[in-house]
């Protein structure tokens, strides 16, 4: 099967050679499954477009993708979702700042080979234990609420590191442009789905010489994914 990665970048300047590097020698760079490597440059006010730009010159597999201005992490992916049309079997989803680890798209893959509809990152399981204590409360605890009402049967609905068959997005129109697109995906997708996986990672902390992360559990986001959540309780399918 093959598989288009998108990343999504937001004035990420201090760590764009550090991911390019660590994707080059990447299992990524040489297998042709992998169709391309999407870098989303989310309208960076840094010099990340073109720090990036300069590194990828001579790349056949690496693509720089720009949006105008800054739209929101959700609206990245919507970008690589419409690339990935036409191009690919799957997109995988991983974040720029290199806490996913890119080796565990290994496991994505033997899912992949066996047509499995979503693949989703299991953090709860690889544990959290690096996460500040906040945010590993309610990763913890956001997911055991999500479970009650979306009955996925997943550990983790609110990770970022997953991948997703691209027929399923056939005429499915995903509004967000914040990081509730991963919950709106899942409801909007729960009745094409037939076959899950999940595959256990390790999410890691942003090194501390980064601008901070922008994402943040606030108010409006919590009440997007809990939205979401009764909606997907309404439909009531069980897996």
């Amino acid at each position: 099967m093959t598989y288009i990665v998108t990343i999504p970048i937001f004035n990420e300047e201090l760590n764009v050679e550090k991911l390019i590097i660590s994707l080059k020698r990447s299992f990524l760079y040489d297998d042709n499954k992998c169709i391309k490597i999407l870098l989303i440059n989310d309208g960076s006010s840094d010099n990340s477009k073109n720090l990036i730009t300069s590194k990828i010159k001579d790349s056949k597999k690496l693509l720089l993708i720009n949006h105008r201005k800054n739209m929101g992490y959700g609206a990245a992916l919507k970008t690589g979702i419409n690339f990935s049309k036409k191009l690919a079997d799957y997109i995988i989803y991983i974040d720029s700042d290199l806490t996913n680890p890119i080796k565990d798209i290994k496991k994505i893959k033997k899912f992949m080979d066996n047509n499995i509809d979503l693949i989703q990152g299991d953090r709860i399981s690889g544990g959290l234990n690096l996460l500040p204590l906040k945010r590993r409360f309610f990763t913890f605890f956001g997911n055991k609420v999500a479970d009650i009402f979306m009955n996925m049967k997943l550990n983790d609905y609110t990770g970022g590191f997953r991948a997703v068959k691209i027929s399923l997005y056939r005429n499915i129109k995903l509004i967000e442009n914040d990081f509730s697109i991963i919950m709106e995906e899942k409801y909007k997708l729960k009745n094409r789905i037939n076959t899950i996986a999940q595959f256990k990672t390790k999410i890691y902390v942003r090194s501390e010489n980064l601008r901070q992360t922008t994402f943040n559990y606030s108010l409006s986001l919590i009440i997007k994914y809990l939205t979401y959540c009764l909606k997907a309780f309404i439909k009531k399918r069980k897996f």
